[in-house]
């Protein structure tokens, strides 16, 4: 276990999972990262960290995932609509159609 020295800067890195996990110094984790790394390159091993939704999504040949992009495009451009200002409309031009139809939508 390594105990954090106060006159030490603190790591600026996070080096465990829990926000509230013990810190190192910079430089022992400096130390700990180069040596992990030339752990690796001589035992000619290679990290690899994946984000598994992305790599589900374009591993897969299922089509509803198709469905499901075009869903969650659909749900950001209606979100999109919501949050902006109405037009106005020139004068004499009839909108009462259009108002009708985005009270549906609401």
């Amino acid at each position: 276990m390594i105990i954090q020295d106060s006159r030490m800067p603190r790591a600026s890195i996070q080096m465990t999972y829990s926000a509230f996990g013990p810190t190192v110094p910079l430089k022992e984790a400096q130390k700990i990262e180069k040596e992990t790394a030339d752990y690796l390159l001589n035992s000619r091993k290679l990290s690899l960290i994946v984000d598994l939704d992305q790599t589900a999504i374009h591993a897969t040949l299922d089509s509803t995932v198709g469905e499901w992009i075009a869903e969650d495009e659909a749900w950001k451009e209606k979100k999109v609509m919501k949050m902006k200002p109405p037009e106005r409309a020139e004068e004499g031009e009839d909108v009462s159609d259009e108002i009708a139809s985005e009270s549906e939508m609401a």
